[in-house]
């Protein structure tokens, strides 16, 4: 979290200032994947720590500059509260799928399964961000 502040901060500034606020997004994202990627390929525990510590760093910048790009795309300030509660159930709506994803996958083929899935989840997302242009 310590590592995090300050890239976030710096990421979220450069995002303000280029106006292309997604593309820190899709970078934070695309190294979730290879974070996740990272754990699936691990052999030691010393790996293993490495690209968990990779794919925290990435997420919880994502996770902190995200929240405020949501505030940034809300359509309407007379329906904010409205449109917050809908964005709040698409965070939501991941949290109740996860553990029946772990469920299904982890008993069958293990964690390295479950982590190559979400690794395609945030590679996925990623590529979307990518797609995004810039604000004029």
């Amino acid at each position: 979290l310590a590592a995090a502040f300050p890239i976030a901060l710096l990421a979220g500034r450069w995002a303000d200032r280029s106006a292309r606020p997604a593309l820190p997004l899709a970078i934070c994202a695309f190294c979730s994947g290879c974070g996740l990627l990272g754990l699936v390929m691990a052999s030691t525990a010393g790996q293993a720590t490495m690209a968990y510590v990779g794919f925290g760093l990435a997420t919880t910048v994502f996770l902190s500059l995200h929240g405020g790009q949501t505030m940034r795309v809300l359509p309407s300030a007379a329906h904010r509260g409205r449109d917050l509660g809908l964005f709040n159930l698409t965070n939501t709506v991941p949290s109740l799928i996860m553990p029946w994803l772990t469920l299904i996958l982890v008993p069958q083929r293990g964690f390295p399964a479950l982590f190559a899935v979400l690794a395609l989840l945030a590679f996925t997302s990623s590529a979307l961000l990518f797609r995004i242009k810039r604000l004029d």
